[in-house]
């Protein structure tokens, strides 16, 4: 505002002095024409100095030797030097050494031009420098040339000096902070992007593109919505900016989540918030936005379901042990007292008559009842088992000849039993009653038809993956019973089922659901942890794995 008011005053004094010598020339004098004219030039160059004294701008003269021959009075006000202490005086000690060797190179190339084209010929040049202050600060200053003068003894370039400092602050500030964001852009664990509407490409991609995506940065600017999703991916992401670009009253927000394709085809799970940009005239012009790496999140949020889906089992676990823990021993007295009293009618009764018979099946059924408290104890691991080492090859051939009888005709039984010596510490007959089970369950997948049932025993080496998924499991490695088949296969949807009580994708009234929860208690009962493969059409893997016998382990002591 200050400046403007010098100017206006200055233009105000120029009109007040240009009136002043219009009076002069036409006022009558007694002078001769070479006394007006004398005056005539002395009014002028009164005019000029006084235009050049009260420039906000500095101006000055330097000569070829780099001497300062005038300066304007503002000197003081802009440096704080008198003009006395610049007159006579070379420029370079109030110059920034890292700009004296520039300003004399163009001193030079202005002389140079005006000795071999003229005054027309040396044309105009700028030059930014630093200039001292007399209290020791640099300002910059913009100087640019305006005419060479030459006199008696020298050579003269006219320059007029622009105090930008306060720009130079300014843009050095703004530098700053555009290297600042620039930097958090640039070094975000997130990939910022810009989507041009015109072109439906990504006009700009932060380089995190490359530890996400592994994607150049340089190529990842320029493509469109089908290099980075996939068609299904695409269309919804299209179908997204589409929406919030035809809302005028609407945020112009955009959030969801979506595969982005890697440089290899990989899929990296990404969630995206964009913001829709308009022009002055309110059109939709670009979406800027940021992709976040949610793999990991994701990750967690499957582990986290799997957790619980382990704890609501183990909750059903542990009602159902509550309950028959609570029936099982009154339940096994009044069985006692059926069966041995069954048991001396039995004696009592003639061998052959229908009597004998009649308590023989009710002996039988007594029996079956007393089995059936056996595995129910054994999934709610109340009782203790007493176990000792057993060869597991040995145990499921012994087993695979006692099923072999009842096996379907239309079925084939196989085994495939390594030759190594595979001990375990564990109760064998509820190992019996394991192969028992799922051999049934791989003859029943059959249903009727002609197929194949495999049982196979190998070392299993497990990996720390696995051991994390089951890490209640002892370590080392283990004895493996694979018992698979040829059947229809088992739906997604059913596999976190089928160890639960009571599940069964038997008709009513043909199974339980007890069979493969009475394996899974007894399999965890022995340290070791049961998993399943199955894709529906193409049969199903049962593998049992029980940890192997170590040299630190009593074989023979009682294991809850």
């Amino acid at each position: 505002m200050a400046t403007e008011a010098t100017k206006q005053s200055l233009k105000q004094r120029i009109r007040e002095l240009e009136e002043e010598i219009a009076a002069l020339r036409h006022r009558p004098s007694g002078l001769s024409e070479a006394g007006q004219s004398h005056a005539g030039q002395l009014s002028c160059e009164q005019y000029y100095r006084m235009i050049v004294e009260n420039a906000a701008d500095l101006i000055f003269t330097v000569n070829e030797n780099g001497e300062f021959v005038y300066i304007s009075p503002n000197c003081r006000a802009i440096l704080g030097y008198g003009q006395e202490e610049f007159v006579g005086k070379p420029f370079v000690p109030f110059v920034h050494p890292d700009e004296v060797e520039s300003i004399l190179g163009i001193l030079s190339e202005i002389f140079i031009r005006y000795q071999s084209r003229g005054a027309h010929g040396v044309g105009r040049m700028t030059l930014e420098y630093r200039a001292l202050t007399r209290d020791g600060q640099w300002k910059w200053l913009s100087a640019r040339n305006t005419i060479v003068k030459e006199t008696e003894q020298h050579l003269e370039v006219v320059c007029i000096a622009r105090d930008i400092t306060e720009q130079k602050e300014a843009a050095r500030k703004l530098e700053e902070s555009e290297q600042r964001y620039r930097f958090l852009v640039e070094e975000s664990n997130d990939i910022i992007w810009t989507f041009d509407l015109s072109s439906m490409t990504f006009v700009y991609v932060s380089r995190s593109v490359e530890r996400i995506l592994g994607i150049p940065q340089d190529q990842a600017s320029g493509v469109g919505l089908d290099d980075i999703f996939d068609p299904k991916t695409e269309k919804k992401i299209r179908t997204a900016f589409e929406t919030a670009a035809a809302d005028p009253d609407g945020d112009g927000r955009v959030m969801t989540e979506a595969d982005h394709l890697g440089k290899n085809g990989q899929k990296v799970s990404m969630e995206v918030n964009a913001v829709l940009h308009r022009d002055a005239g309110g059109k939709p012009v670009s979406f800027t936005g940021v992709s976040r790496d949610i793999t990991e999140r994701n990750a967690a949020v499957r582990e986290r379901e799997k957790l619980q889906a382990q704890l609501r089992h183990a909750r059903q676990m542990e009602a159902i042990g509550t309950l028959a823990g609570g029936i099982a021993h009154d339940f096994n007295n009044i069985l006692f007292s059926v069966i041995g009293y069954t048991e001396l009618a039995i004696d009592e009764a003639a061998e052959g008559s229908q009597l004998h018979q009649n308590l023989c099946q009710v002996l039988a059924a007594g029996n079956r009842a007393r089995d059936l408290v056996r595995q129910i104890l054994a999934i709610t691991r109340n009782e203790k088992q007493a176990f000792r080492p057993v060869a597991v090859s040995g145990l499921v051939r012994e087993a695979l000849e006692t099923i072999r009888a009842g096996f379907p005709p239309a079925v084939a039984l196989r085994e495939n039993i390594c030759h190594e010596q595979l001990t375990v510490n564990a109760d064998p007959v509820q190992l019996h009653q394991v192969i028992a089970n799922l051999a049934a369950n791989a003859g029943h997948a059959m249903q009727g038809r002609d197929g194949v049932v495999e049982v196979k025993v190998t070392r299993f080496c497990p990996d720390p993956e696995t051991m994390h998924c089951h890490s209640d499991a002892a370590e080392g490695d283990y004895a493996r019973i694979s018992v698979s088949d040829t059947g229809p296969g088992i739906d997604k949807q059913d596999l976190d089922k089928i160890f639960e009580p009571y599940f069964t994708t038997r008709k009513e009234g043909t199974g339980t659901g007890l069979g493969l929860s009475i394996v899974h208690g007894i399999v965890k009962v022995h340290k070791g942890f049961l998993t399943v493969d199955s894709e529906p059409g193409r049969g199903s893997v049962f593998h049992v794995h029980l940890p192997l016998v170590r040299d630190d382990w009593e074989a023979d002591s009682p294991v809850l």
